[in-house]
């Protein structure tokens, strides 16, 4: 079994539930992309400090879906068999009003931010290359695909007023 470590961190008080179903996404994407002895942080992101990262980070004035932010790749000590693969904010309050008046419910949307965000981590980019775009949707799509369904369901209590998700994105 590889050794991947996720450690999920919240500006407010998450279900166990809800950050077990973080962790596992992200581990299910870390293992069907054979990825071994890494360490990711995932931070579930209110629409203030999300807006705040991407415009200290990218220079850009809005409140980000998602964001990654690389890792040096390196282990995290001498002695360490994890190397740091790198951090996710991802904020559920946008999933939430990306989903709405679609037939995607926002725990799947949200579902397919931390697959994308990790995504981002393990080299893939949508940015400058419209193979690589193609390349990286198609993968988002067969890992969504393959996603467990109860653990998409576990992100739920995300989406709770008084959660990073409860307040609404202006």
């Amino acid at each position: 079994m590889n050794r991947v470590e996720v450690t999920v961190d919240s500006e407010d008080r998450l279900s166990d539930a809800a950050l077990r179903a973080v962790r596992a996404i992200c581990r299910f994407v870390l293992d069907a992309e054979q990825q071994d002895r890494q360490l990711l942080t995932v931070l579930i992101a209110t629409p203030p400090t999300s807006s705040h990262l991407n415009q200290t980070w990218r220079q850009r004035d809005y409140v980000a879906n998602v964001l990654s932010f690389p890792g040096s790749g390196a282990p995290l000590t001498p002695r360490s068999r994890l190397c740091h693969l790198g951090d996710i904010a991802v904020c559920p309050a946008v999933a939430a009003q990306e989903a709405a008046g679609t037939d995607v419910t926002p725990q799947l949307r949200l579902a397919h931010l931390l697959v994308h965000g990790v995504l981002h981590l393990l080299g893939y980019d949508h940015i400058d290359d419209p193979v690589e775009a193609r390349r990286m949707e198609q993968r988002e799509r067969e890992l969504l695909a393959a996603l467990p369904r109860p653990e998409i369901q576990r992100l739920l209590p995300l989406f709770a007023v008084g959660t990073a998700g409860g307040p609404s994105v202006t």
